[in-house]
């Protein structure tokens, strides 16, 4: 998960927002990993509000690559979920985090009650001064 977290900076890294985007928002992105450490069936899971994150999430996870298997014990074709926050500011940024501690206590707590197999999940953010 690590490498995948690590691989996911990098691509936000690579994104140019101009300060009129003013992109703040969290997106939630399920994707599956296949035989060549690709991201695929990449889709956007929970939507953020705003148009631009939600592309800039999109556009991250599908140029993920060279990821490497899924972690041992997990299947082949397990769920990934990369929830990424685009914050302009400090109070946005308190303010996503506590919207995504929500959201993943109810994911969880849902998982637990279905007996469904769990979406391994992680976490990115980008904050830039507007």
């Amino acid at each position: 998960m690590a490498k995948v977290s690590s691989n996911l900076n990098r691509e936000l890294g690579h994104v140019y927002l101009s300060p009129r985007d003013h992109a703040s928002g969290l997106a939630m992105v399920h994707f599956r990993i296949d035989d060549q450490g690709r991201a695929t069936d990449v889709k956007l899971h929970h939507r953020s509000g705003d148009f631009t994150v939600n592309r800039v999430a999109l556009a991250a996870v599908r140029r993920l690559d060279n990821l490497g298997p899924v972690p041992v014990g997990y299947p082949d074709d397990q769920i990934m979920q990369a929830n990424i926050i685009l914050a302009t500011s400090e109070r946005d940024l308190n303010r996503l985090n506590r919207q995504l501690d929500k959201l993943e206590a109810a994911r969880i707590n849902q998982a637990a009650r279905s007996g469904g197999h769990p979406v391994l999940a992680f976490t990115v953010k980008a904050h830039s001064a507007s």
